[in-house]
Formats: C-alpha cells, sequence, structure tokens
C-alpha cells in the first residue's frame, strides 16, 4: 500500500464503537473548529462501504497511513475487539506519532492485548488519563496546541455549568445519600430568551419537581420552591438547574438503572417541552452528575435478569454530557435517552446491552412516566402531553 505524499489527515481517531463513539465524535466536531482534521470512520468511509469489508479496511488503513497523528481512545472493552487491535498494529508497523487516552474507569487489567503473536501491557506505555468528554477534549488540545487551548479547557456551556453549579443548590445537595443534578442550556453563547414574565411562572410552576411553596422569581432567575432535598430552577438566558435525590420506588419494581434514568427523563423533557413551546433552535447541552454513589449497589432489571453491578468506587461523582437541538423530533431526541442509558450501564459494566433491550426499557418507563401524559394547562399557557408513538418505537422495541 503506498502513502501519499500530502497528509489528507491531522489526526485519525481509533476508538471501540461500543464504549468510545460518543467520545469520538465529540473530538471530530470540537476540533474542527480550530482547524484540526481528523480522521472518524463513520464521518468519512462512504455509506455504500459495508464495515468489517476487505475495502472498508483498505479504506482505515489508507488514512491512518496518511494522517500524522494517531489517537488512541482506551474504554472499557476496546482490547477485545480485533479492529482496533489491527488499526492498532497498523499505526506501530508505520511508526506513526501515537497519543494514547485512557478512561478513568478502567483498570490495568483492562489494558491487556495481544496483537498477533505479540502481547501487550498497555499500563507500561505512556499515556493520558481522562473523564468525560470536555476533559478529553481539553487534554488533546493541549497535546496538540499547548496552553492557549482556551476553548477546551472551558467550553462556553461548561463556563456557565461550572458557574451555576458552585453558587446555587448547595443546600440540596446532602452528604449521605446519592443524587442527581442536571444542567441544562445552550452550547454557545446563550440570550435571554425565558424573562421574568407571569407566563414563564406558570411555566415553571409545570415542572416535574412539585412546587410546594409556589415560584418565586427575582431579576434573573425563576425557583420553584419545593422541599429541602429538591431544586429547580430556570435562569432568564434559559439554563435549567434541577437537583434530586434518587429515590426507589419499590411498587414500580424497577431497577436502578431504570430509576435512575426516570429521574433524569423528566427533569430531561420538561426542559425539551419548554423550548418547544418556545420555538427555541439552538444547539443545547445536557450535563449530568451523579453525586455520592461510590459503591452504590445498582440493580439492572430485578425481575428478569437478577444481576447486580456497582458504581466504580473511585471518583466519587459520575458525569456525562450530551448535545443536541430541542427542533428535533421526539424520536430523534430518543437517541439522546439511549446515549445515557447506554452510558450508565457502561459505569456499570454492563457493556453487551442492545439497543433493542435499552429502547425497550426506555419506553416501560416513558409509559409511567405521568409528566408526559399530562396536558398542562395554566390559563392561556398550554402545554401539550406527548404521545408515545412521537417517540417512534419499533414494532420489535414495542414487544
Amino acid at each position: 500500500m503506498s502513502v501519499e505524499n500530502v497528509i489528507k489527515y491531522d489526526l485519525f481517531i481509533s476508538y471501540y464503537s461500543g464504549t468510545g463513539i460518543d467520545f469520538a465524535k465529540f473530538l471530530r466536531t470540537k476540533l474542527r473548529d480550530f482547524g484540526i482534521n481528523a480522521f472518524l470512520d463513520v464521518e468519512e468511509i462512504p455509506k455504500t462501504i459495508k464495515n468489517d469489508t476487505d475495502e472498508w479496511r483498505t479504506q482505515i488503513d489508507r488514512a491512518i497511513l496518511n494522517s500524522q497523528k494517531f489517537v488512541f481512545l482506551m474504554t472499557l472493552g476496546f482490547n477485545t475487539r480485533n479492529e482496533i487491535l489491527r488499526e492498532l498494529k497498523v499505526a506501530k508497523d508505520s511508526k506513526i506519532e501515537m497519543i494514547n487516552f485512557k478512561h478513568s474507569s478502567l483498570k490495568n487489567a483492562d489494558l491487556l492485548m495481544r496483537i498477533g503473536d505479540e502481547k501487550l501491557d498497555l499500563s507500561k506505555f505512556q499515556y493520558i488519563t481522562f473523564d468525560n468528554e470536555p476533559d478529553l477534549l481539553r487534554k488533546l488540545g493541549t497535546e496538540l496546541l499547548g496552553r492557549e487551548y482556551e476553548y477546551a479547557k472551558k467550553s462556553v456551556f461548561m463556563k456557565t455549568t461550572q458557574r451555576i453549579i458552585n453558587s446555587e443548590g448547595s443546600t440540596a445537595r446532602f452528604k449521605d445519600r446519592p443524587i442527581i443534578e442536571v444542567v441544562i442550556g445552550s452550547s454557545d453563547e446563550a440570550i435571554e430568551w425565558f424573562p421574568i414574565t407571569p407566563e414563564n411562572k406558570k411555566i415553571v410552576g409545570m415542572s416535574p419537581i412539585r412546587c410546594y411553596g409556589g415560584v418565586t422569581n427575582t431579576r434573573r432567575f425563576f425557583e420553584c420552591k419545593s422541599r429541602s432535598e429538591e431544586f429547580f430552577r430556570i435562569h432568564t438566558n434559559g439554563f435549567f438547574h434541577f437537583i434530586a435525590p434518587i429515590i426507589y420506588d419499590v411498587e414500580m419494581n424497577l431497577g436502578w438503572i431504570d430509576v435512575i434514568i426516570r429521574q433524569i427523563l423528566e427533569m430531561f423533557i420538561y426542559s425539551m417541552r419548554v423550548m418547544k413551546l418556545k420555538e427555541i433552535n439552538a444547539d443545547q447541552s445536557i450535563y449530568v452528575i451523579l453525586r455520592n454513589i461510590a459503591n452504590f449497589e445498582v440493580t439492572f432489571d430485578n425481575s428478569l435478569l437478577h444481576r447486580r453491578y456497582h458504581f466504580c468506587s473511585e471518583p466519587p461523582e459520575v458525569e456525562f454530557l450530551y448535545h443536541l437541538n430541542p427542533t428535533d423530533d421526539w424520536s430523534e431526541i430518543r437517541k439522546t435517552f439511549v446515549k445515557i442509558f447506554r452510558d450508565l450501564c457502561t459505569e456499570v459494566g454492563e457493556i453487551d446491552i442492545t439497543d433493542i433491550t435499552i429502547n425497550r426499557r426506555l419506553l416501560s418507563i416513558l409509559k409511567h412516566l405521568q409528566h408526559i401524559h399530562t396536558e398542562y394547562r395554566n390559563n392561556n399557557v398550554i402545554m401539550p402531553r406527548i404521545e408515545l408513538e412521537k417517540f417512534g418505537f419499533t414494532e420489535e422495541e414495542k414487544k
């Protein structure tokens, strides 16, 4: 195979699709803002070329040889995937500069692999540990561009989110029980689209967190007064901030994964309903933090599988970041639901769960999510209910 004279790609991103695709897509999208051209198979290889064929592998090999650097993402299960091992061998044989990233959840035993007759212990290699997408972007940006990589260090959304988290809801963060904290807002520069008006005050009162003390407002935000362990605030720039304890309802007969997803979806779907009501058309980010969950036992499905997992003991918090647009239809937004579900499963070691199973579990949760089946009316303000058909579940997923 000949190498083209001109380098076509700055980076080749190698990843395991089961646990690393979101990291890889996030990197490719954000790096392009800095003029860095990264090869990602699902974006660059024509759809007419089938995966795992000789023609597909030829495209992969050519891209590796025509890239200046090889970025290797080590996420759970990567060391058992033949295609990833083959990409790594091509890069090593070609002596292309490699930048290795290891997800913080991996142990040394997860870094053992074999390429042909050669055994590799990647724990002895130089690598950079990362926790989440912003952390990965920041660290790769530093490797490529140096310390001036300010955008990667703190995106616009994350700057606002960190300020909100540091200044709000401290009394609702119990240290002796697991909680969910969610921030949803504009991915870019935020504009004021939720001003302090009587109509918007009524919309806040339609939130899934019960406003026991009513809705109060100040110059910059609405706040839903609730029980001491719950917190909900919408800022005038449309940033939603939720904090709620993880509550297990025995009567619903759900595993802990489903319980956590259910509570996240209540917050997530409410925010999307408000944005759709206001016809907001701007990319949004959703930042989810699970706090105080170290050594927290998680049942996946206690009625069928009888399997139990644990959140990793380190770090004590688990963070996830997602992107979407509220103008998308609900079937498209459901893809983010699937990502959240899969990320939680991956976090507790369930890496082989199929999309069919995830969507069946999501359908079961949505059926019992009274929040979406309710049409909220407050004088002239109407937030219509969401029909399950809008989420686009297939007949197989409905079984």
